[in-house]
C-alpha cells in the first residue's frame, strides 16, 4: 500500500531510501513533500503484543516486592524474638549470680 501512495505522489525512490536511512533524511524528506510523504496508511490499530509481557513483568516485580517485604517482616520478628531470649538468659543469670552474692554477704 505504502508502494502505491508513493507511485502516486511520484516519490522518487532516492526520497524513500532517505526516508528509511536516516532520520535527518526523513526531516529532509518531509520538508520536501510535506507531511504525508511520513504518515501511514490507515488500518486498524494494533495493540502490540508486548502488552501482556509488561503486565507480567510488573505482576511479577509486585510479587517480588510483596514477597521480600513478608520475608523481612518475618525474619524481623524471628530476630527480636532471638533477642528476647537471649535477654531473658542474661536475665537468669544476673539474677542467679546476684542471688549467690546476696547470700554469701548474708553469711
Amino acid at each position: 500500500m505504502a508502494q502505491r501512495n508513493d507511485a502516486k505522489l511520484g516519490t522518487p525512490r532516492v526520497v524513500r531510501s532517505l526516508l528509511r536511512a536516516a532520520p535527518m533524511g526523513a526531516v529532509i524528506a518531509e520538508r520536501a513533500l510535506g507531511s504525508h510523504a511520513l504518515s501511514r496508511p490507515a488500518g486498524p490499530v494494533r495493540v502490540p503484543r508486548s502488552t501482556g509481557l509488561l503486565v507480567g513483568m510488573v505482576w511479577s516485580s509486585l510479587t517480588i516486592a510483596a514477597l521480600a517485604y513478608w520475608d523481612e517482616r518475618r525474619e524481623s520478628a524471628a530476630a527480636l524474638e532471638d533477642f528476647a531470649q537471649e535477654q531473658a538468659t542474661v536475665a537468669i543469670a544476673a539474677s542467679a549470680a546476684l542471688a549467690t552474692l546476696l547470700e554469701a554477704t548474708r553469711r
